[in-house]
């Protein structure tokens, strides 16, 4: 057999002997990577874990990858692409998660108060806000420089799922702050006092509806602002100018609706009659919810717990 633990270069193997050092080494808990440059080695190329080819003849089919460039220096970058691809998957996959439980949050607390969104307002979160935010968001390039640590690579590992209930939480606890403080200023009018008799219809434009709706607004962007970590494995956030410029012209636009009549939609359902001063305090919750999760996500779920790694060691390169 072949003895992987303690040799570290071969010479004149046959195309099974090096599928068998493949298999070897991944019984050894290694990630291997495959480098070939011939038919010989399509056996080992589609054993590994990663096979790169270096031309786009023979056994080109076989390898996932393959490289016009005639050395193994395109391997680096295809472990850069792929740790940025990676880390991209997940910050979206918690940014989905964490924006269907904002607007369940919302749309909970309102059917309790006998009102809803205006079908405007959905269109205008799922349309306007989430989709312009999930397409740029992945827009953003691989980090310059290779690191020695891994991006995670279990979607539901105790890290990934800590950082979506925390900031599950964390978005609930404002509803709730923004809500009570609404609850108790003097002109507030209970939504089920606008209701027609004998009618069964949610009311859509009411002071909780209002708040609510535009409080969630400024979480969606809160919420991408906290997950959209570039390092180590992704570039500058800044180098990314389309997310960059649908945040700003998405927060400016969602702090101007609630100032300036003349900026709102077409029936999105906002109650004027709200004072000015409880409009600051909505967008000073806002602000304080976004601080405590992004401190939380990159200052204690992201710095302080540590990614565990049970099968998984640094990506080896053996040409054979």
């Amino acid at each position: 057999g072949i003895n992987a633990e303690y040799m570290g270069v071969y010479a004149r193997m046959q195309p099974r002997h090096k599928t068998q050092l493949i298999k070897r080494l991944q019984d050894m808990n290694w990630c291997v990577a495959m480098v070939g440059d011939g038919a010989n080695d399509s056996g080992a190329l589609k054993t590994a874990h990663v096979g790169f080819f270096h031309s786009e003849a023979e056994a080109s089919i076989a390898a996932p990858f393959t490289s016009k460039v005639m050395n193994i220096s395109a391997v680096v970058t295809l472990l850069k692409e792929g740790r940025c691809a990676l880390t991209t998957n997940f910050q979206c996959f918690k940014f989905m998660a964490l924006y269907s439980m904002i607007q369940f949050t919302t749309t909970a607390i309102l059917y309790f108060f006998v009102a809803t969104l205006a079908d405007a307002q959905y269109l205008y979160i799922d349309l306007i806000m989430v989709l312009p935010i999930f397409t740029t968001m992945g827009m953003s390039g691989p980090s310059e420089r290779l690191t020695s640590t891994l991006p995670p690579h279990v979607l539901f590992s105790f890290k990934t799922l800590l950082s979506v209930l925390s900031a599950i939480l964390i978005q609930a606890l404002g509803h709730f702050i923004i809500l009570g403080m609404l609850l108790s200023q003097k002109f507030y009018t209970p939504a089920r006092f606008r209701l027609k008799r004998k009618s069964r219809d949610l009311i859509q434009e009411c002071h909780e509806s209002t708040v609510l709706f535009l409080f969630s607004t400024l979480l969606y962007v809160a919420s991408v602002f906290s997950f959209n970590r570039s390092r180590p494995f992704k570039a500058s956030n800044f180098r990314n100018y389309p997310y960059i410029g649908t945040i700003v012209i998405l927060t400016l636009y969602n702090i101007g609706i609630i100032f300036f009549d003349w900026l709102r939609l077409p029936g999105l359902g906002i109650d004027e009659s709200i004072p000015f001063s409880f409009m600051l305090i909505t967008i000073g919750i806002s602000i304080g919810t976004t601080v405590v999760m992004y401190v939380f996500e990159n200052c204690f779920v992201q710095a302080i717990i540590p990614v565990s790694y049970t099968h998984l060691t640094l990506p080896t390169i053996y040409s054979v």
